[in-house]
């Protein structure tokens, strides 16, 4: 389910461009940590080896385009294609590996844990896109950033809180599934579609103000 769900997620990168993609890899990502029960290291371990499953298959789908480059002149270099398409996408899913199990370090029943796990998979984006001059293709925060409006609001918090913004509004849904209440807890998920409006609405005045101007 974990390499399913990170697959899904890449939907939301450009190319497909579907963003409602991340809603349902964060919100199925916040459920397998949710899941990664059991002692502190028990528990770190297990999620960890979720979010390895999760950013291999993100990145294995999102990333598979590297193919085309061993093709060019396939004779001397069809030999390394599985190490673009297949290497690489398992190294990188080591980053969100880690996110997850530092999301479980501070991990809770309610509704904080959303922004756990985005505070947790943000920093570990960045830690990618720095570590060894970065691997910075696909960042989770394309998924906004890969649309004219709902990118606008990168020029005043910065591409990184995009990100972020991006995992807590995509987990966000992940509070409805509680079995132990009677009824669905709407408020992270309300708070999480007054902020897409909001983005919105930003973005479409800034890019109105800038024609007008």
């Amino acid at each position: 389910m974990a390499f399913a769900a990170g697959a899904i997620g890449a939907l939301a990168m450009p190319g497909v461009d579907w963003p409602p993609a991340m809603i349902v890899a964060a919100s199925l990502a916040v459920l397998l940590i949710d899941g990664s029960s059991g002692a502190p290291w028990d528990s770190m371990r297990s999620a960890f080896a979720a979010g390895w499953f999760w950013g291999f298959g993100y990145f294995l789908a999102g990333l598979w385009w590297l193919g085309a480059a061993f093709l060019v002149d396939p004779g001397k270099f069809a030999w390394a294609l599985p190490l673009g398409v297949v290497a690489l996408p398992a190294a990188l899913a080591i980053f969100p590996a880690f996110g997850f199990a530092l999301a479980r370090v501070f991990w809770s029943n309610g509704p904080r844990r959303i922004f756990a796990f985005a505070a947790a998979l943000t920093t570990t984006e960045w830690l990618r896109a720095t570590i060894l001059t970065g691997f910075p293709w696909n960042d989770i925060g394309m998924a906004l950033g890969g649309n004219l409006v709902t990118a606008q609001i990168a020029a005043w918090v910065g591409f990184h809180a995009l990100t972020l913004l991006t995992l807590a509004i995509g987990a966000a849904p992940a509070t409805l599934w509680r079995l132990d209440l009677r009824r669905a807890d709407w408020r992270m998920t309300s708070a999480a579609a007054l902020a897409i409006v909001a983005i919105i609405s930003f973005g479409a005045w800034r890019i109105s103000a800038t024609r007008r101007s």
